[in-house]
């Protein structure tokens, strides 16, 4: 029996009778211990005034690395339930024993105890106490109520009570029952193989020192099989006997992994004959590898682990990506002639602009340019930020003592402690450093055409999977910052620091040929605007159509929680954390990367453009475009005349490159564009001939709706509101036009029509005459009838019964002919006038009218 604790006070723990349900934990040091083995009960020490046997009482034990509870609690999910059921506590001064039905292994660390008294319908009496005393002044939480049931899985944080108070305790263990493995791991010749990883099957595992030693402490006595594993290496696994309380030597030694050599031809679509000198090939898998084609387009790659699957991408400036997978075995292996698709240049700039009157949409586009690649940064120029670029600054702060400010610059290398952080090309980098007020840093391209089959591609020190709602975002948009769309988070992913080993490497497919901008956006959470909590640096920014070539250390990201966080705590007087030493592939094992931008390898003869429509979110989907174009256009532009017929819905166009042997380049998208729900009004009236009688069969066309007249000369259509100038057609008559109609929602808009002869103007308009107007009475709407003789300036005004001017219809020139002018009751200011009579003046060179048209309402 251990005992802790000399029990000189008395206080309501670990369980509180005085309330209906109370919450108790408290962490014991190794130190009081002193001994590690089996814990086959616990013991408390009460004195009560009340009789209370069988009360529910649930029991947790647990191993915690920490030596107080100042931070908050250790929830039941992180400890072992050793009891759940019903303890007594006789009245009097006694010693409340609990056996647990299985003993609990205490191996490591400091002892956390929680205890539950689950919420019951009595409280009792205030005398019932245990013996405590108190030993600093966290390492126990303590809470208890009437009316809330605390949750052991979650326990509150308000109205608890941490202190330095606890219960006497004495827990039964079976010290000892457990023995310890060592030994060492070594490779060809002997040679010890550090950061080897020394796994017992279903426990944790260690990793070898610089002398390929290993120990694993406090196992259970038994036998276990024993696996020893390091990268490169194939893996061991060996059977061990664990005697209590002794030490066993368990030896490895490691095979090396075989290796083989990949091989392959890279050429093009276009020349399927000749190698592609300079395509370059990425292989990814359980190591990753690059190499560069030589002349003849031939490659190979030595050293691959053999008997793993890969997958492979080869490119070359001017083709598409060639991506697959292979199965390497323990023989060399060769991926023949890789054929590599000439990339059809994609047009660019596409641009829809929807007509007034929603009848059309006007479609512009620029032409492919293979050369349309302007991001490829280093951040070596003196300027920051570079030319064109430009950032938001959110935090003004002051630099650090390393020179970084806590928003976006350009830096060297920096030190801190013995550590450094240097550039990945060139001499110079891009970041910024964490601090303890509000982040919301941006770092913008200039907008460029995005290219085809183009990947971003850049070299990144960051943590992944930050937990303090912080954003480390690469963004692009498409419409000059009125929109960013996420590309990537280090926060969503996973694995620890990427410390300039693995380049981030992005597909921009579906932005090709549209104009966009890329930018670093690093943004603490806006309910808190506490800052960054982790620094970030970026360098070697590039756009181009291959990606860059994978530079892992053997371990992947290191998982390494503390580099770059910011301390907890607040205060800016806080000094950064020095920057730990990194593990690094030597220069010669971390590939070559290829250059990105994009180059324009061989011409192509353009041919012409083909256009669709599509409903927004099928650009996936082409089986569900309208094709515009029946046969190819050579121009740079096109009208959408079947618009007005479309439903109501979002829309966007997609332009392809067509190229010699028919070549399709991919297609680049529009801006989309919102069809409005159609509003109509309607447009009604009569044709007639000189003689006043009714013309049949007449057509009458407004935009892109026509109307057909009936035998007694009328015609009503549905139109969509707008304006329009509204046309007359007849057989064996001259069409007439009149401009400025306007068609009102659920109104009827009258236009008339007379219809002449044929080449009979010069016969009949033998002079200039104002001729009337139809209908007459009229209401809301009235056609005025004119003839001009030879051309000349035209006024055509309506005035009211005083001679005050209402509207003036015409003032221009009008050539020899028959006219007419539309007057829809209202005045100059578009406001209806008052029924009654008005007067139709007309001026035309000397000649003067005035006929009275009468306005019913």
């Amino acid at each position: 029996m251990v005992t802790i604790g000399d029990g000189s006070e008395q206080a309501f723990m670990p369980v509180n009778m005085y309330y209906q349900n109370s919450l108790f934990e408290c962490v014991y040091p190794a130190s009081e211990l002193n001994f590690l083995g089996m814990i086959t009960g616990i013991a408390f020490y009460n004195d009560f005034l009340t009789d209370l046997p069988n009360m529910p009482t649930n029991v947790w034990l647990g191993s915690t690395a920490l030596t107080d509870l100042s931070a908050g609690w250790i929830p039941s999910t992180s400890l072992t339930s050793v009891f759940s059921g019903n303890v007594n506590y006789p009245s009097g001064q006694n010693t409340v024993f609990v056996s647990f039905p299985q003993p609990f292994l205490f191996l490591e660390g400091n002892l956390v105890l929680m205890v539950e008294r689950p919420m019951d319908t009595q409280y009792y009496n205030y005398e019932d106490r245990f013996a405590c005393q108190t030993s600093g002044t966290s390492r126990s939480r303590n809470i208890y109520s009437d009316w809330d049931d605390y949750d052991p899985a979650s326990p509150p944080e308000d109205g608890v009570y941490v202190t330095g108070q606890f219960p006497k305790t004495s827990l039964y263990v079976i010290p000892g029952g457990v023995g310890h493995l060592t030994g060492t791991v070594l490779g060809a010749g002997g040679i010890p193989l550090q950061n080897a990883t020394v796994q017992i099957t279903g426990g944790a595992g260690v990793n070898t020192n610089a002398q390929g030693q290993y120990t694993i402490q406090n196992i259970m006595a038994g036998t276990y099989e024993v696996t020893a594993s390091r990268y490169g290496y194939l893996p061991q696994t060996l059977n061990a006997v664990i005697p209590e309380d002794s030490t066993v030597t368990q030896n490895f030694t490691l095979t090396q992994m075989p290796t083989v050599t990949v091989t392959g031809t890279a050429v093009g679509s276009d020349a399927p004959t000749i190698g592609l000198a300079g395509a370059t090939i990425e292989i990814t898998g359980y190591e990753n590898y690059s190499a560069t084609a030589n002349a003849q387009g031939v490659f190979s790659v030595p050293g691959v682990y053999a008997n793993q699957t890969y997958d492979y991408l080869v490119g070359a400036p001017g083709y598409q990506n060639l991506t697959g997978t292979m199965n390497v075995g323990a023989t060399n292996y060769n991926l023949g002639t890789l054929v590599l698709s000439e990339i059809a240049y994609t047009p660019r700039n596409v641009e829809a602009v929807q007509a007034p009157n929603q009848q059309s949409v006007d479609l512009t586009w620029l032409a492919p340019d293979p050369n349309a690649v302007n991001v490829n940064q280093s951040f070596e120029g003196t300027a920051f930020p570079p030319d064109g670029w430009s950032q938001v600054i959110t935090n003004n702060g002051p630099p650090n003592t390393s020179g970084v400010y806590p928003t976006w610059c350009r830096i060297g290398t920096i030190t801190s402690g013995t550590s450094t952080v240097a550039p990945t090309d060139g001499a110079w980098q891009c970041g910024f450093w964490w601090a303890y007020s509000h982040q919301e840093e941006w770092l913008i391209t200039p907008q460029f055409n995005c290219p085809q089959a183009a990947f971003l591609t850049f070299d990144t020190f960051a943590y992944y999977g930050s937990l303090n709602n912080d954003h480390y975002y690469v963004k692009i948009t498409n419409n000059n910052g009125l929109s960013w769309d996420v590309l990537w988070d280090a926060s969503t992913l996973t694995g620890g620091w990427n410390e300039y080993q693995t380049p981030v490497s992005i597909s921009l497919d579906a932005y090709t040929g549209q104009q966009v901008k890329l930018a670093w956006h690093a943004d603490d959470p806006d309910a808190t605007s506490d800052g960054m909590w982790y620094n970030w640096f970026i360098d070697n920014i590039q756009v181009g159509n291959t990606r860059a070539a994978m530079r892992s250390a053997p371990s992947g990201l290191r998982v390494d929680t503390s580099k770059f966080e910011k301390p907890q705590g607040s205060g800016s007087a806080a000094h950064p954390p020095a920057i730990g030493d990194r593990d690094r592939l030597p220069d010669e094992n971390r590939g070559v990367r290829p250059d990105l931008p994009l180059e324009r390898v061989e011409e192509r003869s353009l041919t012409g453009y083909k256009v669709w429509r599509l409903v927004q979110g099928q650009e996936q989907n082409e089986a569900t475009w309208v094709s515009l174009t029946p046969s190819l256009i050579t121009a740079l532009n096109l009208t959408d005349a079947g618009w007005a017929a479309v439903a109501a819905g979002t829309y966007k166009w997609a332009v392809k490159a067509v190229y010699t042997n028919d070549v399709y380049s991919l297609a680049a998208f529009s801006n989309p564009v919102v069809k409005a729900p159609f509003v109509t009004g309607t447009l009604a009236g009569a044709v007639r001939n000189t003689n006043n009688l009714p013309i049949m069969g007449a057509t009458v066309t407004a935009g892109a709706f026509t109307a057909t007249t009936a035998a007694n000369g009328n015609y009503t259509m549905p139109v969509a509101v707008g304006t329009y100038a509204v046309t007359c057609s007849a057989p064996g008559y001259q069409g007439q036009t009149t401009e400025n109609v306007v068609i009102t929602q659920s109104q009827t808009t009258v236009c008339n029509f007379f219809l002449t002869v044929p080449n009979a103007d010069e016969v009949q308009v033998t002079q200039t005459a104002l001729k009337g107007n139809y209908p007459n009475p009229f209401c809301p709407e009235t056609t005025i009838c004119y003839d001009v003789k030879g051309v000349t300036s035209v006024r055509i005004d309506i005035c009211n019964v005083k001679g005050q001017l209402v509207r003036t219809l015409v003032d221009e020139s009008k050539a020899t002919g028959r006219h007419t002018a539309l007057w829809d009751g209202r005045d100059s200011g578009g406001r209806a006038v008052a029924g009654g009579i008005y007067h139709c003046r007309m001026r035309a060179g000397d000649y003067r009218a005035d006929r009275r048209m009468l306005l019913l309402k």
